[in-house]
């Protein structure tokens, strides 16, 4: 990968410095009532730079999950030989909360005071959990729209939710996560078995005449 120009870090920087003047704003005083104006004027940035990097307003507030999602989406197509989806998903997490949380935190803030933000999806956010489920479905040996499959989609997107309600001054994020590790290990783990087991019957049944 070619490293970025001067000119590209520096717009990277400012950019992250919109994102982070957002979400402080959003999670102080409300997405509705935090203007574009006055979140540049925090970020020491015109408007205009703030319309040149998001397309409207709630681009901007989901500017973290978009780019946590492209981060995951990223991960998961470099995934190695012998890697599972659950591998990928503990290293870009751990990643995250190591290099990310800063603006992890806000993010989840910002959502925690705007209850009409919960559940509000970017596009790579969509992306990521389509290509989860295909990752899901390779892992278990079953079909992408198999239940089990989607089920354990859904405990990982548990796990995400969870985890974000957890505050560093109250509890060891790591600790929470090495949880959250054993669970969804002990459900893939429990899924790919039952897998196997299906299969074992098919081959061991007489064909129907």
């Amino acid at each position: 990968m070619s490293e970025l120009t001067l000119r590209d870090r520096t717009r990277a920087k400012r950019r992250a410095a919109v994102v982070l003047s957002a979400l402080r704003l959003f999670a102080e005083q409300g997405y509705e009532s935090t203007p574009i104006a006055q979140i540049a004027d925090d970020a020491e940035v015109s408007p205009r730079t703030v319309s040149l990097y998001f397309a409207s307003k709630r681009d901007l507030a989901l500017a973290y999950q978009a780019d946590a999602a492209k981060r995951f989406n990223d991960t998961l197509a470099e995934r190695q030989d012998g890697d599972t989806t659950l591998d990928v998903f503990r290293r870009w997490l751990e990643d995250e909360i190591g290099t990310h949380g800063e603006v992890r935190s806000l993010h989840h803030a910002m959502v925690r005071a705007n209850p009409t933000l919960r559940g509000a999806q970017s596009a790579e956010s969509l992306e990521g959990r389509r290509a989860t489920v295909l990752s899901l479905a390779r892992d278990l040996g079953r079909s992408p729209d198999d239940v089990v499959v989607a089920l354990v989609g859904g405990a990982m997107d548990g796990v995400l939710t969870a985890l974000s309600e957890v505050r560093p001054d109250e509890a060891d994020p790591s600790e929470a996560l090495e949880a959250a590790e054993r669970m969804l290990l002990a459900l893939t783990d429990s899924a790919r078995a039952e897998a196997g087991d299906r299969a074992g019957r098919k081959k061991s049944s007489p064909r129907a005449k």
